[in-house]
């Protein structure tokens, strides 16, 4: 018996919204742990986006950003988190560890 193979195509649209999603995810994860710790309280929560966006991988990087600010708009539509709006802001690593770490610091 011979077993089918899902073959379905992702298209641009949908990959951009799962690559932000997960991105949001974590970063929603990282921004909950900061808002718990923190004394300030504050009306927006400030995510940062590190990814490869010029270069031979720049493409994907550019996906990462646009899925991102997808996914921010969504969550911002519906309230956002615990009632605060979520910003952005992306960083071009380059693809080297470096200048990666020289630009979050």
């Amino acid at each position: 018996m011979s077993e089918e193979v899902n073959s379905e195509k992702v298209d641009r649209r949908k990959w951009f919204k799962i690559a932000g999603a997960g991105v949001l995810a974590v970063a929603v994860a990282g921004a909950g742990a900061y808002y718990y710790t923190s004394q300030p309280e504050k009306d927006t929560i400030n995510i940062l986006v590190e990814s490869t966006m010029t270069g031979a991988y720049g493409w994907a990087g550019q996906h990462q950003i646009e899925g991102t600010a997808l996914a921010v708009d969504e969550v911002n539509a519906a309230g956002g988190v615990l009632g605060k709006e979520l910003r952005y802001t992306s960083i071009d690593d380059e693809l080297n560890p470096s200048v990666a770490t020289r630009r979050v610091n």
